[in-house]
């Protein structure tokens, strides 16, 4: 599954999908929390982004915005 950049927020850096197939877009690199089947940054989640059921593991599921990529903010 490819991400589709051009959706995500400017301000958004990385993408993941949870457990249940939710994807959130980030600020900064999420880190995995297998006890609750999700990622998370230390302060907060971020905006949630769109579902995700073609990613194979959750787990393998982050990806870094492009550099250079669509959408991004000058």
């Amino acid at each position: 599954m490819e991400i589709d950049w051009m959706l995500a927020p400017w301000w958004a850096q990385w993408f993941a999908i949870d457990e249940d197939g939710t994807g959130w877009w980030y600020a900064t690199k999420p880190v995995v929390d297998r006890a609750n089947g999700l990622w998370k940054i230390e302060w907060s989640f971020q905006l949630a982004g769109h579902q995700g059921d073609d990613f194979g593991d959750w787990e393998q599921s982050v990806r870094q915005r492009p550099i250079g990529g669509t959408n991004d903010r000058a």
